[in-house]
């Protein structure tokens, strides 16, 4: 259901900066992590969020119904403490992430996978 919040967020282009009604974190818009209750978001991003829980209802009803309470999550994934090493075709890149975001979305934004090939991107990373 975040996900879904996210992406329509993102199809909308308002995922970065914070918008009326949205509920911010550290300056950052959130995106509800569904459960019992209602979002505190107001106006059209509360809208916004109903619908994609109208629109997941066997997920948000088994979630509810399982005593899972609502929280929110930032909608926006910054890494911290990047680190950057370069020796001869090797490219060693560390960070360190909030909880619930992953490194797979961040390096998914810095690799091209195109420039791949054939390998897959395990072939050519290893995370620690």
């Amino acid at each position: 259901v975040f996900n879904a919040i996210l992406g329509q967020r993102i199809a909308a282009g308002s995922w970065r900066e914070v918008q009326c009604g949205d509920i911010a974190v550290e300056g950052s818009p959130t995106g509800a992590l569904w459960g019992r209750g209602h979002p505190k978001t107001t106006g059209s991003i509360r809208e916004l969020e109903l619908a994609v829980s109208a629109s997941n209802a066997s997920i948000t009803e088994a979630l509810e119904w399982l005593g899972v309470n609502q929280e929110r999550r930032s909608l926006v994934c910054r890494p911290l403490n990047l680190e950057l090493a370069n020796s001869g075709n090797d490219l060693e890149l560390g960070f360190e992430l909030d909880s619930g975001c992953y490194a797979t979305t961040v390096l998914h934004e810095v690799i091209d996978a195109e420039s791949l090939g054939n390998r897959s991107a395990a072939t050519v990373l290893s995370m620690r």
